[in-house]
């Protein structure tokens, strides 16, 4: 068992950390009143983000107090001239799939309903119908009928299809007409449901009742119960591997020719079974750059949401969130930590740029690695887990490279390989609000976690095909029948570049 660090930090006041150069303090805003009442008229603004301090999830949620990342004193980061001696903690969890009732042979939707659960879904469907009658206390203003939950699993199947469509290489476009997958014929959506009903159903698409009282600390009250409910289920249905990413993505909106972003945050599994898995998702809806919540404190939360502290899990992060005051915090909640990092950050060793070498190395008591090496450009690294020892490079043969530097590269490297987070625009009219879209995203990357879930459970569909199962699952679910193909006999389903060297028909 490894030993625990003999301090931890404190656990009061507000998250920070030194934020980049040129970027403004987050801290320098307060956010609004404790609560506000809010009504649907903010759907009509053509105010795309929240404006106002950032709200990451888990703020409040994940923990019942707030962590004072960047308070620490100098004393606490008392860095020595010696090689790091790593205190790593053992892990202790078991990873791998906790819903028994499922199994390889379970279909794709059956792991999708994991996390968009019928209970969701219900919620969704009696949001969504309440919406549309606050909005037209009259039923007659247009024509409407209540949504059910069937018909919402179908408008989610035929959202998923987009994506799906616009995912395909661009050469299927040759092969469209005639040898097109039945599923990507157009008269799906009219067999589906009419044009005019997809567009009501993306106006007043909802997730909570406008009339009741909100946080107006909360800039996503909008979309609280589904991003709280996804990742309940995120971290419950599959317990990660010890190997975990902190990554980003921007999710993009177009309006008015002008494209718009909300950051997405995650935490996500480097290897094992499900690379790639999703274990908790934080969003992030400012207006500006320089109001990006505070780097560490997105940390925190998602580790906090994914309950993951105390167990010995192994973290990499990139300069952005890595920090030494963050570090020592992990330490104290038993959490190893390897990240690259800013010479810049609050309680970095001063020496490190006055001392020339390829290799430059400083540690704490509490076993904190820092480690600037320098071959094409300098790399400065932070570590609970690595010494300074010296690997062959795989990169470039006939080179040696630190470990730490070799081991962050390769995760860094796995976190883009399965990033799940950067889909196509969903396809709603412009001049749907952005907490809308969002929600379409949510439900790409929980169809992203039942794909990786799937391939846990020992499944061996292709991303492809287990998408297009899926979407046929979903629509069935509405129209009780699959799609069928058209005037000409379509080939068999596929990619486009197997379609390819199928004989023509």
């Amino acid at each position: 068992m490894a030993s625990k660090c003999s301090q931890s930090l404190s656990a009061s006041g507000s998250a920070a950390t030194a934020p980049p150069e040129g970027a403004d303090d987050p801290s320098s805003t307060s956010p609004p009143g404790d609560a506000a009442d809010y009504d649907s008229s903010d759907d009509s603004d053509y105010v795309y983000l929240p404006k106002g301090r950032d709200y990451i999830l888990g703020r409040e949620d994940a923990s019942g107090e707030e962590f004072e990342l960047d308070a620490l004193e100098p004393s606490a980061f008392e860095w020595r001239a010696e090689d790091n001696v790593p205190k790593r903690f053992e892990f202790s969890a078991c990873p791998g799939v906790n819903a028994t009732h499922l199994h390889r042979r379970s279909t794709p939707f059956q792991i999708y309903s994991d996390f968009f659960t019928p209970e969701l879904m219900d919620h969704l469907v009696r949001e969504t119908n309440r919406y549309y009658h606050q909005r037209h206390p009259s039923s007659a203003a247009r024509t409407w009928h209540d949504t059910s939950r069937e018909e919402l699993y179908a408008y989610f199947g035929l959202q998923l299809l987009i994506v799906l469509q616009k995912s395909l290489s661009m050469e299927s476009d040759f092969f469209f007409d005639e040898f097109q997958d039945p599923l990507f014929r157009s008269s799906t959506f009219s067999d589906t449901m009419p044009l005019e009903r997809f567009i009501l159903l993306s106006e007043n698409l909802h997730a909570v009742d406008n009339n009741a009282t909100h946080s107006a600390h909360d800039r996503l009250w909008k979309l609280r119960p589904v991003v709280d409910e996804l990742n309940r289920q995120f971290s419950s249905v599959y317990t990660p591997p010890q190997g975990l990413i902190v990554d980003e993505c921007l999710w993009r909106f177009r309006r008015d020719g002008e494209v718009f972003g909300v950051k997405a945050y995650r935490l996500c599994v480097r290897d094992g079974a499900a690379p790639g898995y999703t274990s908790a998702l934080g969003i992030y809806a400012g207006e500006h750059e320089a109001d990006v919540p505070a780097p560490g404190r997105v940390v925190v939360d998602l580790m906090a949401a994914a309950d993951l502290f105390g167990k010995g899990y192994e973290l990499f992060t990139d300069s952005w969130y890595t920090s030494p005051a963050l570090f020592r915090f992990l330490q104290g909640q038993q959490t190893n930590a390897v990240g690259t990092v800013s010479s810049r950050r609050k309680h970095m060793p001063t020496d490190l740029k006055k001392i020339r070498g390829e290799v430059v190395v400083r540690s704490t008591p509490t076993g904190i690695l820092c480690l600037r090496w320098c071959r094409d450009r300098h790399i400065t690294m932070l570590s609970t887990v690595h010494d300074s020892e010296i690997v062959d490079d795989k990169s470039r043969l006939g080179f040696t490279v630190p470990k730490v530097v070799s081991d962050s590269r390769l995760a860094m490297k796995r976190a883009r390989q399965y990033d799940p987070l950067d889909p196509p625009i969903p396809a709603v009219p412009e001049a749907i609000s952005w907490y809308k879209r969002v929600l379409i995203y949510l439900l790409q990357v929980a169809a992203a976690n039942a794909f990786f879930v799937h391939g846990a459970l020992g499944g061996k569909k292709t991303r492809y095909h287990f998408n297009r199962q899926l979407v046929v699952e979903l629509i069935r679910e509405f129209t009780g029948k699959e799609p069928q193909a058209r005037g000409r006999r379509a080939s068999a389903s596929g990619p486009p570049s197997e379609r390819r060297r199928q004989p023509l028909v």
